[in-house]
């Protein structure tokens, strides 16, 4: 280990033209809706997950219930097609609304439909 650390270049940094978005990252590389972080964080999880907050255990009949639920008024809002494709099945963790003055709320609605 000494001797690899001992054989690295060292060079002055350099930030200039230094983009972050340069670096594409977190891609879907095997196309099954998981990105990396995803798949790194369910490869090395101390609980396995179950798809996205246990809907993989629920009939048919409760995954129909959840998609058509107007029992709360912050359960299903109208929003564009373009912010429906931007979100897609993304919590706040890694999504949030282009309107930054509605995150909070946003947010703070998320989480009274999860504990619901």
């Amino acid at each position: 280990m000494r001797d690899a650390l001992a054989a690295l270049p060292v060079h002055d940094e350099d930030r200039t033209g230094y983009q972050r978005d340069a670096f594409r990252h977190w891609v879907d590389a095997d196309k099954d809706g998981c990105t990396t972080r995803a798949e790194v964080l369910k490869a090395e999880a101390v609980i396995a997950p179950a798809w996205d907050s246990g809907a993989s255990a629920w009939s048919a009949a409760e995954r129909e219930a959840y998609a058509n639920d107007v029992g709360d008024e912050r359960a299903l809002i109208a929003v564009s097609a373009a912010s429906n494709r931007s979100k897609a099945d993304q919590d706040p963790t890694t999504w949030l609304p282009p309107a930054a003055g509605y995150h909070w709320q946003y947010a703070t609605d998320w989480v009274a439909d999860k504990t619901r």
